[in-house]
């Protein structure tokens, strides 16, 4: 994914197709075919990870994960960018044309 974290507000981010994932108890292992890299998730960062099965926006993300998890939005919010900002840098989601 091309662009600043800031631009990321706007976006309807997906799972990288270049990303090969799976479930091994109850994290998420990750292949990045282009770059042969392992990368792994739990909590509520697989959490995010799921609902990124269908493409959505930071603000769709983040509304959805301070529900389930009962936190504030704003904070929510800011640690949701964070961390797609690392999703992307790996190579693990892209914008959703």
């Amino acid at each position: 994914m091309s662009g600043t974290v800031a631009s990321m507000e706007h976006r309807r981010l997906r799972r990288s197709p270049d990303a090969l994932a799976t479930q091994v108890d109850g994290d998420i292992m990750m292949l990045v075919l282009s770059t042969g890299m392992y990368h792994s998730l739990s909590g509520v960062a697989a959490r995010i990870w799921e609902v990124l099965e269908t493409p959505s926006t930071l603000d769709e993300i983040s509304a959805r994960i301070a529900e389930e998890y009962g936190v504030s939005l704003e904070q929510c919010r800011m640690d949701t960018q964070a961390f797609l900002a690392d999703l992307s840098r790996a190579g693990l989601v892209d914008d959703f044309a």
